[in-house]
């Protein structure tokens, strides 16, 4: 590879791509200080059920490390307590069940005495509503609320969720509304795992690749992939790729796009978790990103062959198709 492709690409991920260590620092104290505050409040207030501060946890692609700059939006799981015995689920519906000694969830449940997820989400809103500075306060499609302070770029969703184990397999997971007025289980804790034992496999660099394709599907002029199905069709890929990935994920890209292409037409049953198929686009839009990432394959394999042929102007040209006005920017200051 030439040196000012190398430049190129390395100024992208610096600028325009990774988040620097400054900016994480301040994301996690504002973090550590909200779930701070929210678990204070839940014990000061009856109208909240009690919230547990061991098992809290960020999920999405901020909790997968997968995010990129700017940081927008901070999926958490704030962990209510199922200390009670009167509280029950259904292992075929997930429906939870709370009886007349469930303490403060004897007021968030159903006629049928099921807990209603939607109710919960609704008091959280109201008092994440009395924080200071609080700003675009809403319960979400998902069954979580968002909240953002005044100040403050990103937006926290936050999922009421119960942190349980199963008996027969010791598996732990976690309920959270379905965003249907009921409750799935999600596996956070084995998502990361596998994410993380395929990114060693690959000397920790898939994670640069799944940023890199995150950065495309921003610039193209295309229907925007959902986060967690281009996280899983760059994870397919990896995994079944025999040779390594290094640190110049540009190497790949090609590869990557020609997954994007072929695997956004079908469905996408996770590969690192139990969320189902996670392919919801409409057709029409499957088949709009497919012809993109086409087109763009072949202008990644362009660059590739220009770079090799020392044409490195040409080259610079196809990348800058590729990753948009930026990447050409970064590499005419070298």
């Amino acid at each position: 590879m030439s040196l000012m492709v190398i430049k190129a690409f390395r100024d992208l991920f610096k600028y325009e791509i990774s988040c620097d260590d400054k900016e994480i620092q301040r994301v996690n104290e504002h973090l550590q200080q909200f779930m701070g505050q929210l678990h204070e409040l839940s014990h000061a207030t009856e109208s909240l059920p009690w919230l547990y501060a061991d098992n809290w946890a960020t999920v999405g692609d901020y909790g997968r490390n997968t995010h990129t700059k700017p940081i927008k939006n901070i999926d958490v799981l704030v962990c209510m307590g199922w200390k009670s015995k009167a509280l029950k689920y259904n292992t075929d519906t997930y429906a939870v069940y709370a009886g007349d000694e469930s303490g403060r969830f004897v007021h968030m449940r159903d006629d049928k005495n099921q807990l209603d997820p939607h109710l919960i989400s609704r008091r959280f809103a109201e008092q994440l509503e009395t924080f200071n500075n609080a700003k675009g306060v809403a319960v979400a499609a998902n069954g979580g609320v968002t909240f953002r302070e005044k100040g403050y770029l990103w937006v926290y969703n936050v999922r009421p969720a119960f942190f349980l184990k199963e008996e027969d397999t010791e598996e732990v997971f976690y309920l959270v509304p379905n965003g249907k007025n009921n409750w799935k289980p999600i596996f956070p804790l084995q998502q990361a795992a596998r994410l993380d034992l395929v990114n060693q496999a690959h000397g920790g660099f898939m994670i640069d690749l799944i940023r890199c394709m995150k950065h495309w599907n921003r610039e193209q002029i295309i229907p925007k992939i959902p986060a967690p199905l281009l996280e899983a069709i760059v994870f397919k890929y990896c995994e079944n790729k025999v040779k390594k990935l290094t640190e110049f994920a540009d190497l790949d890209i090609a590869g990557a796009l020609q997954a994007i292409r072929h695997g956004i037409l079908e469905e996408c049953v996770d590969p690192i978790g139990a969320r189902g198929d996670l392919n919801s686009m409409v057709m029409s839009a499957r088949q709009k990103v497919s012809s993109q990432a086409f087109s763009d394959q072949l202008k990644a394999q362009s660059a590739r062959l220009f770079e090799q042929n020392g044409d490195y102007a040409r080259s610079i040209d196809k990348w800058s198709e590729v990753f948009g006005y930026e990447f050409k920017k970064h590499a005419l200051k070298h």
